[in-house]
């Protein structure tokens, strides 16, 4: 009879608050003037047709999701960390600068310049 052991590495995750903020104001997006990412007052709200309603406004950060396994960190991404009452939504920050905003949302890459 042959008895082995084995190790099982557990991994656990973690959310590091990132220090990255946008700029005040109207991002538009790149496929449709009409429908955007609105962020004023710390709060932030996605638009369509230039109309958003109360339940979709959210206080929001900035967070890069870290697995770790033993002593190893791994940088899975950066994201936008939305939350109100009842929710809180993860999109994934593909690429940011000053005025451009590319968000990975609904399984799909929405990008937006600041107006």
């Amino acid at each position: 009879m042959l008895l082995t052991s084995c190790k099982i590495e557990t991994k656990s995750y973690e959310e590091i608050e990132n220090p990255t903020e946008f700029k005040k104001g109207e991002w538009i997006s790149d496929r449709d003037s009409l429908n955007g990412v609105s962020i004023r007052k710390g709060k932030l709200a996605f638009f369509e047709n230039m109309k958003f309603v109360a339940d979709s406004i959210y206080n929001y950060e900035v967070v890069d999701s870290v697995s770790i396994t033993r002593t190893r960190k791994n940088n899975i991404g950066t994201f936008i960390k939305r939350m109100n009452l009842s929710d809180t939504l993860y999109s994934e920050i593909i690429d940011f600068t000053d005025s451009t905003l590319s968000l990975r949302k609904d399984s799909e890459i929405k990008k937006y310049k600041l107006k």
